[in-house]
């Protein structure tokens, strides 16, 4: 009777322990995995000792017990009944955690999406069934640091050298990696001699020659994907690291990957960067409207988005090579170029305060600002383009009226808008169009004759009687429209504009930018914020690149009154202090021709990144999908 009672009484405490323990049998296949097989027991020793372990042998007098020491050591024990005064079920949540805290993510790169898929499922298993563990919240933020990989992996995403990499970016990675370590085995003293080092190094050659050749493939493959779901932030960046890459090897140096790339028929990229910017526009992206309550005085918003800048007929050799795509925050510009009556105001201030609280860092020093065409009375008109400045009196204006100068990408967006048009107005021809260059003045003079006939003029009468035949008539003397600048918001040259309003003269047309600015082709050349560089383009970032970090000169754009030819008037035009322009904003023979513009940014709220969208990952969301899969 009392062995009964004690069997029973054993049975009991086994039952109570049991039930309050995680018992490996409870646990997926998965997870079972990570637990030893077999009876997992405690037994405690009639002297309070706790012996854990797997029961490999059970008999009526003793257990055999495997006990884990380590990873890969274990010994066997044997522990005699009569010395055991309670059984309990082995609680596997304490090895359970540890197993899952085993479970890392590499800092250096990305696992397969299986591996993801394994963890995220055992550490929702964990939460779900061992709720009162201590480890607990170390596992549920385990488990969203999992949870955010996973997402990028099923992205596309590969994380290399720690950083995460968009698919076309990732190839670039593995070559420029690849290159590196070939290097590093070409340096060894048995380069030449060691066969497994020589073996080593084709092997790792013909690997970047593979990779090399897959990046078209997968530009074909990402970029119409991306479009489709709208995700033209990826498309582009995609686009343009193929192109960096691409100028890289093949324009700049003959790089390693020269011998892949020079045969391949480079309008392939622009055209693909074409097709990412035409899915844009008809997305209806980039034409966000001003929320503001006003805009600034005389100012014009041009919304951010995506744009091509550059030359479409570009050639290597050019510095409007290559045609790219660029993203622009949006900002206000000028609708006017800066006039003396403005610049006058600066100027004023400056002489009368001293202040140089708006000097360029690099400024000289108790700068003059004084402008080259004020040298000459018939510039200084007040309602003018201040000409024959350098862009330190640029910079300067720009920040003492709490503004700035606009960098080349602000300024050729506010030109050409999102389609890169020929010049601000669109393609039609600038010899036909009534702007301030060469051949737009000698236009409105023959337009101006054409619809009021200029009379020829009257003959001078001899005194007295004259026997002499009079000659033919004089003839009509053309109207000439002289070189110079216009008034900033005239948008017609004097001679015409009284024309107009005398009514011997009818005019319509306009030509400002896309989006209002006027003279942004002749007129004034203007000054932008970045240093000039030829070989910029090439390495341009994608979001509101800024120039170059230093540089000789800065860049000059739009043409000027006195343009020669009508390529100076098209927005992708760039000009510099050189052979034709000085630094002082006039030409090479002194006359003056540059003045600028001023932008401002916007206070704005920037777009999510995909960092700080993965961050708010919805883990019950994830966990559903992530069992669903390893269902199938």
């Amino acid at each position: 009777m009392k062995r009964a009672m004690a069997v029973l009484t054993g049975t009991l405490l086994i039952l109570q322990s049991a039930s309050l323990a995680l018992q490996r049998s409870e646990l997926s296949p998965l997870a079972q995995a990570l637990i030893p097989e077999g009876k997992g027991v405690v037994l405690v020793l009639k002297d309070d000792r706790r012996v854990e372990g797997i029961v490999t042998q059970e008999d009526e007098l003793k257990y055999v017990l495997r006990i884990q020491r380590t990873e890969t050591i274990s010994m066997s024990r044997t522990v005699l009944k009569a010395d055991v005064k309670a059984v309990e079920t082995l609680d596997v949540t304490p090895l359970l955690a540890e197993k899952i805290k085993a479970i890392q993510l590499n800092p250096a790169q990305s696992l397969e999406l299986t591996a993801y898929q394994r963890a995220i499922a055992l550490m929702g298993e964990f939460l779900d069934k061992c709720k009162t563990a201590p480890n607990v919240e170390a596992v549920r933020a385990q488990l969203k640091d999992f949870a955010v990989e996973y997402l990028k992996a099923k992205r596309g995403l590969e994380k290399l050298e720690g950083e995460w990499l968009t698919p076309v970016r990732a190839a670039v990675r593995k070559f420029e990696i690849t290159t590196r370590t070939i290097a590093e085995l070409e340096k060894r003293p048995d380069a030449s001699t060691n066969e497994k080092v020589k073996a080593e190094i084709q092997r790792l050659i013909e690997h970047r020659r593979e990779v090399a050749r897959s990046l078209p493939k997968v530009m074909q493959d990402r970029v119409p994907e991306t479009i489709a779901r709208g995700d033209f932030d990826e498309a582009v960046s995609e686009t343009v690291a193929f192109l960096h890459f691409w100028i890289g090897q093949v324009f700049d140096s003959e790089g390693a990957a020269a011998h892949v790339f020079k045969q391949m028929d480079f309008d392939y990229i622009l055209r693909l960067q074409q097709q990412v910017l035409d899915a844009y526009i008809k997305a209806g992206k980039g034409k966000d409207a001003y929320q503001g309550a006003s805009l600034p005085v005389d100012m014009v918003y041009v919304p951010g988005g995506y744009s091509l800048m550059g030359r479409r007929a570009a050639t290597p050799t050019d510095d409007t090579f290559p045609l790219h795509l660029v993203f622009v925050s949006p900002f206000f510009i000028d609708k006017y170029e800066v006039s003396n009556a403005d610049y006058r105001k600066f100027l004023e201030h400056v002489k009368a305060t001293g202040d140089s609280s708006m000097e360029h860092p690099l400024a000289p020093p108790l700068k003059k600002h004084e402008p080259e065409a004020w040298k000459d009375p018939s510039l200084t008109n007040d309602a003018l383009p201040v000409l024959g400045v350098d862009w330190f009196d640029a910079y300067a204006y720009s920040k003492f009226v709490g503004k700035r100068l606009p960098t080349e990408t602000e300024w050729e967006r506010a030109a050409a808008s999102a389609d890169n048009r020929l010049f601000p107005w669109g393609a039609k021809d600038p010899s036909q169009c009534a702007i301030n260059w060469l051949e737009g003045r000698s236009f409105i003079a023959n337009e101006m004759d054409r619809q009021h006939p200029p009379e020829p003029p009257q003959p001078e009468k001899a005194p007295g009687c004259s026997c002499r035949k009079s000659g033919p008539p004089p003839a009509p003397q053309p109207t000439r429209i002289p070189d110079r600048p216009w008034d900033t918001k005239a948008q017609l040259p004097p001679k015409a504009e009284k024309a107009r309003i005398d009514e011997f003269f009818e005019w319509t047309e306009a030509y400002p930018s896309p989006f209002g600015v006027i003279h942004m082709a002749g007129n004034a050349a203007e000054w932008v914020y970045d240093w000039y560089d030829t070989k910029y383009y090439g390495v341009s970032p994608v979001n509101d690149p800024q120039g170059p970090e230093s540089g000789k000169v800065h860049v000059i754009r739009g043409g000027s009154y006195l343009a020669r030819v009508p390529e100076e008037l098209e927005c992708s035009r760039r000009f510099y202090p050189g052979k034709e322009y000085r630094e002082n904003g006039c030409l090479s023979d002194g006359k003056p021709v540059v003045g600028f513009r001023c932008a401002k940014s916007l206070d704005i709220a920037r777009p999510e990144s995909l960092e700080e969208a993965l961050k708010a990952v919805d883990i019950d969301l994830i966990l559903k999908e992530v069992r669903a899969e390893m269902a199938k």
